[in-house]
């Protein structure tokens, strides 16, 4: 992998080989990979809960597919706290109303696209391995690259960034579309 990309909320990364991508912590967000066989391209979308009614979520979204033009798409809700852990409101997992919402707009958005949930987890990670994998971490990236791997705090939406990857989003803090 060249370059590793960290995902923050509202942001979303498309690329095409020897590129990783997870998001930040899932407590009641939830992750979209989608995966383009044809393309090559892979994208991982961080969409921040509740906000089923934020038209950035769906300009978000439509950017990505697009980029990506998807085969697969899989949506990774939260983990729910596990019954020894005392769960706080960050881990109750993901509102059910925003994964059916999720499910249905990508439906629409990419309707050739087989569109899954997949099981909670606390991040959803997407890379290029000879093959696109999912919510698995990759083995230990060799020392040289290490260094290179890079994260995107700050994103402007719908620019290019390293290794042949694009980003998309919004600062969710200002709760604005950035061009």
């Amino acid at each position: 992998m060249d370059h590793y990309y960290e995902v923050e909320q509202g942001v979303a990364v498309t690329g095409g080989p020897r590129i990783g991508m997870c998001t930040t912590t899932l407590y009641n967000c939830l992750g979209v990979a989608a995966v383009g066989k044809g393309s090559r391209r892979g994208g991982l979308y961080h969409y921040p809960s509740l906000c089923r009614d934020k038209s950035y979520v769906v300009v978000t979204l439509t950017r990505m597919l697009n980029n990506v033009l998807p085969d697969w798409v899989g949506i990774t809700p939260a983990a729910i706290a596990s019954a020894t852990s005392v769960p706080t409101n960050f881990d109750k997992g993901s509102d059910p109303k925003d994964i059916d919402w999720l499910k249905t707009t990508v439906q629409k958005l990419a309707p050739s696209a087989k569109v899954f949930v997949l099981d909670g987890k606390r991040t959803a990670t997407l890379f290029w391995d000879g093959q696109w994998k999912y919510n698995e971490f990759p083995s230990a990236a060799p020392a040289e690259i290490r260094p290179r791997m890079s994260a995107i705090p700050n994103v402007i939406t719908g620019r290019p960034q390293n290794g042949d990857a694009w980003a998309y989003g919004i600062d969710v803090e200002l709760n604005e579309v950035e061009d």
